[in-house]
């Protein structure tokens, strides 16, 4: 019976660090589009630290037995698959989103650097004042 609580511990822990994880990423796609890389960066940091937790507590779960007749720990185990299965989407959805802006920005950056050398080099080239030199300068 104690081994059982512990296990449904732990799966509820699980299920909490996968909540977090889903609202990290909800708020991953907010940056993206509005393209703010501080609070981005910030975020990743603390994906990255949710999932090493999320690690130790499959490690944790990976040395216990589940015992067949117990229905909350299967239920949980459910919910669990379920919620990741969501999270991955939500992930894939957001990884879109990030390559379509990158592409967007790269697009917009092109077409600047574009306009920016014909200026330099061909539109404004003749504007420049010329260097008045006589023709018959004496030696």
């Amino acid at each position: 019976m104690q081994m059982d609580q512990e296990i449904i511990g732990l799966l509820k822990r699980k299920l909490a660090v996968l909540d977090q994880i889903a609202a990290n990423t909800e708020q991953q796609g907010r940056f993206v589009k509005k393209q703010q890389m501080t609070g981005l960066r910030r975020l990743l940091r603390e994906r990255e630290a949710l999932i090493e937790e999320l690690g130790g507590i499959v490690g944790a779960l990976r040395g216990k037995s589940v015992p067949p007749d117990n229905y909350e720990v299967h239920s949980l185990q459910k919910t669990i698959k379920g919620r990741q299965h969501e999270i991955l989407d939500t992930c894939h959805q957001v990884l879109q989103n990030a390559q379509l802006v990158k592409a967007e920005i790269f697009s917009q950056l092109h077409s600047t650097r574009t306009t920016y050398q014909l200026n330099s080099r061909y539109i404004y080239q003749w504007e420049r004042p010329v260097p008045r030199t006589r023709i018959n300068a004496k030696v």
